[in-house]
């Protein structure tokens, strides 16, 4: 360590950057924060930025925050990660009042137990992501979250949700909320669709559905679909389950949308009858935006040239060549190959969608 006098030729701002550069190293700022009373104040800050916290600290951490609101003040983002029943002691509010980011991770969430987070940061709150939890009353969870009104993003992935056998709670929506991400997560569009004018600012919606899940997401495209510019749908086939008779995708709602994505597995999963994509031409052919500007396809690569066998590239130029895509600026397809997945599909994908090529708007390349 240097000494002390040389600390001093050192310009206040230029220790202030060297300390958010160690933003993310909780134990070199914990010695910055006991090295000089100078430090003190932005390696608190920057030790406080981010917090992760774990099934061994979760408790004590929300303990000494409840009782220091300007070490609260502090968070910006909150990462917890079980496995663990989170109950929250204090039933009070805590005071992260500047916290704009949460990520859950395994975590088995009880009515109101997040009450005293949602509640503390109701005015700075922009972004909620839940992965693999389990949550015990889903109406209860999206009442207690209404009061985070500057929510802008909201992601629920792999979670298990449980909606109640009585009368639904009464919802009012998130008027903030612009981006809604959800893998297999039905359920939340379900409650959200009764929710008339519940998301007026909603324009980006990306799902990962199995195909028991499309009449919710239809449902939600009734009341919400008019506004969305952005809509992503990723299907996960269910091998020889599959029925594309109850697999009808229908876009009609859609007629504001500039961007659309489909995210597609070529192959069927398990001894799949091979008919899983059927539904793409039909959910394509029901699109009725007149301002499409790009159409993004990902492609999984499993095998070999025969997975393209199970897309029907024709019915998709063909679907293309209507008069109400004259919008579409730009069609890309990416493919993502397998281990098994030698060949070069690029040339072959051209040749499939020659008549799209013709019009100098197919952009296709390999990704990772």
């Amino acid at each position: 360590m240097p000494p002390r006098a040389s600390l001093c030729t050192i310009p206040a701002e230029i220790q202030d950057l060297i300390l958010d550069h160690l933003r993310g190293d909780a134990k070199t700022l914990v010695a910055c924060c006991r090295t000089t009373r100078n430090w003190l104040p932005r390696a608190r800050y920057n030790l406080y930025f981010a917090v992760v916290l774990n099934v061994h600290n979760v408790e004590s951490f929300f303990a000494t925050v409840s009782q220091d609101h300007v070490t609260a003040s502090f968070i910006r983002s909150l990462f917890v990660q079980g496995p663990r029943v989170w109950l929250m002691k204090t039933p009070a509010a805590i005071k992260v009042t500047n916290l704009r980011i949460i990520y859950l991770d395994i975590l088995r969430i009880p009515p109101r137990s997040l009450d005293p987070v949602f509640s503390g940061a109701a005015d700075s709150l922009t972004e909620l992501r839940l992965w693999r939890c389990e949550v015990l009353h889903l109406d209860v969870f999206l009442q207690s979250l209404q009061c985070a009104s500057k929510l802008k993003h909201l992601c629920i992935g792999e979670s298990l949700l449980h909606v109640p056998q009585e009368g639904m709670l009464d919802l009012v929506g998130f008027s903030a909320l612009q981006t809604l991400v959800l893998i297999q997560a039905s359920k939340v569009l379900d409650r959200l669709s009764r929710i008339p004018n519940g998301l007026p600012s909603l324009i980006i919606l990306k799902l990962t559905l199995h195909q028991p899940e499309v009449p919710a997401f239809n449902s939600f495209l009734l009341t919400f679909g008019g506004q969305l510019k952005e809509l992503c749908i990723k299907m996960l086939p269910l091998g020889r389950n599959f029925d594309p008779s109850t697999t009808v995708v229908s876009l009609h709602p859609c007629t504001q949308l500039l961007v659309l994505n489909f995210a597609l597995w070529l192959r069927p999963f398990g001894t799949g009858q091979g008919n899983h994509l059927s539904w793409v031409v039909p959910a394509l052919s029901s699109a009725r935006a007149q301002g499409l500007r790009k159409l993004d396809i990902a492609l999984a690569l499993h095998k070999d040239k025969t997975d393209l066998d199970f897309l029907d590239f024709a019915g998709i130029s063909r679907v293309l060549s209507e008069p109400r895509f004259q919008s579409l600026r730009v069609m890309v397809v990416r493919v993502a190959r397998g281990r098994r997945a030698k060949i070069d599909a690029v040339p072959l994908i051209r040749e499939l969608l020659a008549a799209v090529d013709k019009q100098g708007i197919l952009r296709c390349f390999h990704s990772k």
